[in-house]
């Protein structure tokens, strides 16, 4: 088949454009409520739980123990940890096992109003400016630091 001059080929079908997501957006898209999602991101979620029911099972479970810290429900932890060391997924092996290490300290952050955040927050700040003066000043302005920020 000869083509004539200015006769244009049939136009080839353009695949829809597909969103690659990274694991960091994945890991965010399974972190938070439903309800927090945009339009689109309900749809990348959907779409990934859809291609794999192992994801579903692990994005239940998340939901689950997210709902459960939210809600200070201690009292279903037993069960869930039971639910996240049969699914097939080894990280959440991991994490069940991290838990079980101090079980009374989690049931404690499930349970108490209590928390060492503020505490924490202040040691991670003078571990920063630890680091940012370490070898260039003597321990004055490092106290002089510490102390002007409070």
């Amino acid at each position: 088949m000869c083509l004539r001059t200015g006769a244009r080929l049939p136009a080839t079908p353009i695949p829809p454009a597909v969103r690659t997501l990274t694991v960091k957006q994945v890991r965010f898209l399974f972190l938070r409520s439903p309800t927090d999602l945009q339009r689109e991101e309900q749809q990348d979620l959907q779409k990934i739980l859809d291609r794999s029911a192992d994801l579903a099972l692990i994005y239940q479970l998340v939901q689950q123990f997210r709902e459960m810290l939210h809600h200070r429900r201690a009292d279903q932890l037993d069960d869930w940890s039971q639910q996240a060391l049969q699914s097939s997924c080894p990280e959440l092996h991991s994490f069940v096992a991290g838990l079980r290490k101090d079980w009374k300290a989690v049931v404690a952050a499930f349970t108490l109003e209590w928390n060492n955040g503020m505490v924490e927050g202040h040691v991670n700040r003078l571990k920063l400016i630890k680091r940012q003066m370490y070898g260039r000043a003597e321990f004055d302005l490092l106290r002089q630091r510490v102390l002007h920020c409070a």
